[in-house]
């Protein structure tokens, strides 16, 4: 036979359960805030992405392939390049398994910003991320390899001459993993 419980019981259970998970949430956001902000690199693929290109003859393939074949080369693992994406993919931001490479809507970046990546996480994995490009922007030198960084996964490293530094000024063509 169940014994019967007040609802004052009930109710008291029920508020301290609340608390406690309220709490783990705001504590679990920071953890993973604080996570992001000292890791090189935080979140990755489960699957190799697709990089499809969104932005026709505004950029160059010839930058898209040497982006790609930079992170290639420090052992990152990703699909096929579509030069030419269809309008249903390109216009799809949760594509899953596919980084798109865009131009920003006018008035889309900060001033002085010359792209940004957005990502979708599920748990651990990036599922799916989008590269927007400022006007003119998407074939300097470096800019691609930057961005593909954060849709890979990676953070900032402020170290110059680092192609995940965080400005354009400083930004190179080396790649390590700091200490």
């Amino acid at each position: 036979m169940l014994k019967k419980i007040p609802f004052k019981k009930i109710l008291r259970y029920t508020f301290f359960l609340t608390i406690s998970f309220l709490m783990g949430m705001g504590i679990g956001s920071y953890a993973i805030i604080y996570y992001e902000s000292v890791a090189t690199k935080p979140w990755s693929w489960k699957d190799s992405p697709v990089v499809v290109n969104c932005m026709g003859e505004d950029i160059d393939n010839q930058r898209i392939y040497d982006a790609v074949n930079f992170w290639i080369l420090q052992g990152e693992k990703l699909g096929p390049i579509i030069y030419k994406g269809s309008e249903e993919l390109c216009e799809n931001r949760q594509a899953k398994y596919f980084i798109l490479l865009k131009a920003a809507a006018p008035g889309q970046l900060d001033l002085n910003v010359y792209a940004i990546t957005s990502t979708r996480r599920r748990l651990n994995n990036i599922v799916s991320a989008t590269i927007y490009f400022d006007a003119d922007t998407q074939n300097l030198p470096f800019l691609a390899e930057h961005e593909l960084g954060h849709a890979l996964g990676y953070s900032h490293v402020k170290v110059d001459g680092h192609v995940m530094y965080p400005y354009y000024e400083g930004m190179g063509g080396r790649f390590w993993f700091p200490n």
